[in-house]
């Protein structure tokens, strides 16, 4: 091999050095951030791939890298290469892509703008006591109702038989009573004069 081949070749395996490294440092202290503790697994090759698509997306994107990797060896132990095959070039950028979303959460981590693993499981137990909360409250306010309504229903019940017997009562009182022509106050049928206005109410009968 020449100096030229010797040198391209170093520099090749301190890049492959450098990546494992940096994102295995990377892979962990996002891991300490996030769950509060750190991961060795983040140095293994093929589960720090998986570590970035979870990372980064989910783990589904984590194990189609990984399944892809194991996929291209055995393609390439056959003596079938891949390295230019769409699904290949589609994988490489998702893992680029994978790397810089997690470098962007976790200096968002580093800075408090998202939450750890801790912080949004409160955050799902505290929007889940809330709706327990808010259906406690309407099952209360629907029992209130229903009792307001029954009382109501209730006091109606009571008020119809005064209101009846109310009404006969005032039939009966103006039963045998009549209204003056001129002054319209009520006095009995047997009354000549009324005894508001003076008006003789016989005057009326012989002029009808």
């Amino acid at each position: 091999m020449s100096f030229l081949q010797n040198f391209v070749f170093c520099l090749c395996f301190l890049k492959t050095i450098a990546y494992i490294i940096i994102t295995g440092i990377l892979l962990n202290k996002y891991n300490k951030l996030m769950y509060k503790k750190g991961t060795f697994l983040a140095y293994i090759p093929i589960i720090r791939l998986y570590l970035l698509g979870k990372y980064a997306f989910n783990p589904l994107v984590g194990f189609f890298i990984v399944l892809w990797i194991i996929i291209n060896g055995i393609l390439n132990g056959k003596g079938i290469d891949v390295s230019e095959s769409p699904i290949n070039i589609v994988v490489i950028i998702i893992i680029i892509v994978s790397i810089i979303i997690t470098f962007k959460k976790y200096f968002d981590l580093k800075k408090g703008k998202i939450p750890n693993a801790i912080e949004l499981e409160e955050q799902n137990k505290l929007q889940e006591l809330t709706e327990q909360n808010k259906t406690v409250q309407m099952q209360i306010y629907d029992a209130s109702n229903a009792s307001i309504i029954n009382n109501y229903s209730n006091v109606n019940n009571q008020q119809i038989p005064v209101i009846n017997n109310q009404i006969h009562n005032n039939s009966s009182i103006n039963v045998g009573k009549k209204n003056c022509p001129k002054c319209g106050q009520t006095i009995q049928n047997d009354i000549k004069v009324c005894p508001f206005c003076g008006y003789s109410t016989e005057q009326n009968i012989n002029s009808n």
